[in-house]
């Protein structure tokens, strides 16, 4: 993907604060790099930047305090004029152990995906092993997903009780869609990140267009997409069952 496809604001905030990164963390820092919604162009105004940084080590809790503060998901959220700025920062180590495990959010995906902002060359050593196959996705990564929609389910659970309808209904539908990546992943091995070409294959299924579409659509009733969320999981886990004992006695 080409950086000056994506939007040129973005990009250009997303590469000061890389320098910010550099700034704060001096020798500490190895890479950055910009991943997400703005690289593949589906980004919209409420749309978060998502960079990751890979660090030797963990940085002190002063030098986290300066580059902002902690989101609901550990990353970092940036003050002032990095108000949209989401960084994920992590220990080399820990990339690599989560790249050996064939993680697809943490690792693997954002991998694939990277625009490299600054780098010692390790990312795009990286990025050349991806390329050429010697890193790939875990076989089973669908059950990482499964794992992802629950954990947003949970998140759905304190953004009704915060009475935070829009974080509410932006959970319910992050919930549905990393179900269904788990469904398409078991089903073909078809790795889907993009959220428009998720939606697309969908809406190719009628079976499952129609409950994925009762959590996006209409007044947000909490009772209503509680219950169409928990029945897609229940139509994906049902399908990812009896796909893996189709393989198993084939």
């Amino acid at each position: 993907m080409d950086a000056f496809m994506v939007n040129s604001y973005k990009i250009r905030l997303a590469n000061r604060y890389s320098d910010f990164l550099k700034n704060v963390l001096d020798d500490n820092l190895i890479s950055t790099f910009l991943y997400g919604s703005v690289v593949r162009n589906e980004d919209n105004e409420s749309s978060d930047i998502d960079l990751m940084a890979i660090v030797n080590n963990s940085p002190a809790a002063d030098q986290l305090r300066m580059l902002g503060e902690s989101g609901r998901f550990n990353e970092i959220k940036g003050f002032g004029d990095f108000k949209d700025i989401s960084c994920a920062i992590l220990t080399q180590d820990k990339f690599l152990d989560l790249l050996e495990l064939g993680a697809p959010r943490e690792a693997i995906n954002p991998l694939r995906e990277a625009v490299v902002l600054l780098d010692t060359g390790f990312i795009e050593g990286l990025k050349k092993q991806l390329e050429d196959g010697y890193i790939s996705l875990r076989k089973d990564a669908y059950w990482d997903y499964l794992r992802y929609g629950d954990i947003r389910r949970s998140y759905l659970m304190r953004s009704i009780e915060n009475d935070d309808l829009e974080a509410a209904r932006s959970d319910a539908a992050a919930a549905a869609a990393h179900y269904l990546r788990a469904y398409f992943l078991c089903e073909t091995g078809e790795m889907i990140v993009s959220k428009r070409a998720l939606v697309e294959r969908i809406h190719e299924h009628p079976e499952i267009e129609r409950v994925y579409d009762g959590v996006l659509e209409g007044d947000f009733d909490v009772d209503a997409v509680l219950d169409t969320l928990d029945e897609v999981r229940d139509w994906v886990t049902e399908h990812i069952f009896a796909l893996k004992t189709a393989d198993e006695r084939g």
